[in-house]
């Protein structure tokens, strides 16, 4: 039997449709969690974290996938089982590419993306330089995001259960992608140099400046696919004099244009990890809503509407250990839509806990916009009581009083789905 990509294609297409009735919801999402945890033993070469990323997804899918045990018991698909894990391995390389960062650079992105400058107003070039291979990687990163969006999230909704009995929507528009992925557009389309490179036309310029010419977001979506789609070409040629200029010296950080460049980049890198780890289908997530007249973090607007954090631990940093995405409540249409993500210290979410009381998640539905079920997790007793522990250890002074009511009467609570 002769088996081209559009089986293998079709093959990985039907696992992951059945995949997501269970909490690993897909493949890449399989692979990204196996490294996670192998690259946490820095020991481990990466061509073993490969080897056992290779055993460790073929176990989870024989657990989990009927699909998938038909092509191993069926001897006649034995050609198709030998190219579906060669795509393991080499998406598997692909992550430990796009994904490995020094935990330090990381925290550094994280710290001038939330505008915590240090108090010499002083970044050295080797806080934030980036190879050109560091660049690629992470406009790749921002493909895998984008690419994430679509497959999981594009004309869906998360309807979350949380353990004060409050049942929320949430939507994550499109016109808000680049946004969340840190893509600052208004900075690229008054750059002429990324006008000319992107082909922005003066529509999408003047839409971008001013959202009242559209409301949808269409503009902003299309500027982000012209990014994306030339990400792995003239982009990279067009910074690498830039990038070159930089290395050895040390600048200021308000008046040196090198660093603002820096700094996009090093936003791109850090929001897209955070989209990629953050997967509230798989982990327990805390919910806080923020009162009106909040302000966030230092650079940040003070809120006019009412707010909602949802907070999960994430994989990227000791310092930064919690991601969260802000969901802004639109009363017309009853529902809350993701609009930005930081990671923070949990000394900041000890500060937002303080003036909201926060519920921890009890079952997450991902539903299209029809009412078609395409992913859902009860979280078990046991997992909940250990993610509180965890919340606990790192918020000492939080107020969980409703949780521990919550864990009380835990029998008598009723699932939705």
């Amino acid at each position: 039997m002769s088996v081209n990509d559009g089986m293998l294609l079709n093959l990985i297409q039907s696992i992951n449709n059945e995949l997501t009735s269970t909490k690993y919801v897909n493949l890449s999402n399989i692979i990204y969690r196996v490294y996670i945890d192998c690259s946490k033993d820095s020991s481990i070469s990466d061509d073993e974290i490969v080897k056992v990323i290779c055993n460790e997804v073929n176990k989870i899918l024989i657990n989990n996938n009927s699909v998938y045990c038909a092509i191993i018991k069926n001897n006649e698909y034995s050609n198709l089982f030998l190219q579906f894990n060669y795509y393991i391995r080499e998406v598997a390389k692909y992550y430990i590419k796009i994904m490995s960062l020094d935990s330090t650079k990381f925290d550094r992105y994280v710290e001038i993306s939330n505008g915590n400058y240090p108090s010499d107003k002083i970044i050295k070039s080797e806080d934030l330089y980036m190879s050109i291979e560091q660049v690629q990687n992470t406009m790749e990163l921002l493909n895998e995001a984008v690419r994430n969006y679509y497959d999981l999230y594009y004309k869906k909704r998360l309807i979350t259960v949380f353990s004060d009995e409050e049942v929320i929507e949430f939507k994550i528009k499109e016109s808000e992608l680049a946004h969340i992925l840190g893509v600052q557009l208004k900075k690229i389309v008054n750059e002429p140099k990324y006008v000319d490179l992107f082909h922005i036309t003066q529509s999408e310029i003047d839409a971008i400046n001013d959202y009242t010419l559209d409301p949808l977001g269409n503009a902003a979506l299309e500027v982000l696919t012209k990014i994306v789609d030339i990400s792995n070409g003239n982009l990279l040629q067009s910074e690498e004099d830039r990038l070159k200029k930089i290395k050895g010296h040390s600048y200021g950080i308000m008046h040196a244009d090198e660093e603002k460049m820096l700094k996009n980049y090093s936003k791109i890198n850090m929001k897209s990890k955070s989209f990629l780890d953050f997967k509230p289908l798989e982990t327990l997530s805390m919910a806080f809503n923020l009162p009106k007249n909040f302000k966030l973090i230092r650079q940040s607007k003070v809120l006019k509407t009412n707010y909602s954090l949802i907070v999960s631990k994430n994989q990227l940093s000791n310092i930064y250990k919690y991601s969260s995405i802000i969901a802004n409540y639109d009363e017309e249409n009853n529902r809350r839509y993701f609009q930005s993500m930081f990671v923070s210290k949990p000394e900041q979410m000890k500060n937002y806990a303080s003036i909201s009381v926060p519920s921890i998640s009890m079952e997450v539905a991902l539903e299209g916009d029809d009412g078609s079920l395409f992913g859902y997790r009860n979280f078990t007793n046991e997992e909940q009581l250990n993610f509180l522990k965890e919340v606990q250890n790192d918020l000492d002074d939080i107020n969980i009083q409703e949780l521990i009511d919550y864990f009380s009467n835990i029998k008598t609570k009723k699932r939705r789905f």
